[in-house]
């Protein structure tokens, strides 16, 4: 009976491990200055949508070029993470692998989140880390960070 019960557990987990779709996911913007005060994950879906989420942080560096990316918004979208605004510079994303996963109508980004070391020594500057990736234009509900958190 166990061994009945252990068989349909690995069958269901292969079925469900094999409905995932692979979502190829590039990094089209980087930096640890991004001027986004609060944690975000959100899917940017226009060039004007992405403008108004920069231009906040524009108008404190008095820039006044229009933040943007180009790609095709008929056939793609950007999706933003920001960790919000942090207290020294030893934080940073990166994106461990080109594919993301679509499963359930969530997008699971595969992310790795780094904080500096308990202890260790960091320049004390303000920073604002985030990235925007482009993948092509899908179908989800839910944006979810498949992470992890390295120190």
């Amino acid at each position: 009976m166990i061994q009945k019960i252990l068989v349909l557990g690995l069958l269901s987990a292969l079925m469900y491990g094999c409905n995932a779709e692979k979502v190829p996911i590039q990094i089209k913007y980087s930096s640890n200055q991004c001027g986004i005060n609060k944690p975000m994950l959100i899917s940017i879906k226009s060039a004007s949508e992405l403008a108004n989420l920069f231009e906040p942080a524009q108008k404190k560096t008095l820039s006044t070029k229009t933040f943007k990316i180009d790609i095709d918004y008929q056939k793609q979208i950007l999706i933003l993470f920001a960790m919000g605004q942090k207290p020294s510079s030893g934080y940073t994303i990166q994106l461990r692998d080109k594919v993301a996963r679509l499963e359930s109508e969530k997008l699971y980004l595969p992310i790795n989140v780094q904080q500096p070391a308990e202890g260790s020594i960091q320049a004390q500057v303000i920073s604002s880390p985030c990235q925007i990736y482009v993948i092509s234009k899908i179908e989800f509900m839910e944006i979810r960070v498949a992470s992890r958190s390295l120190r």
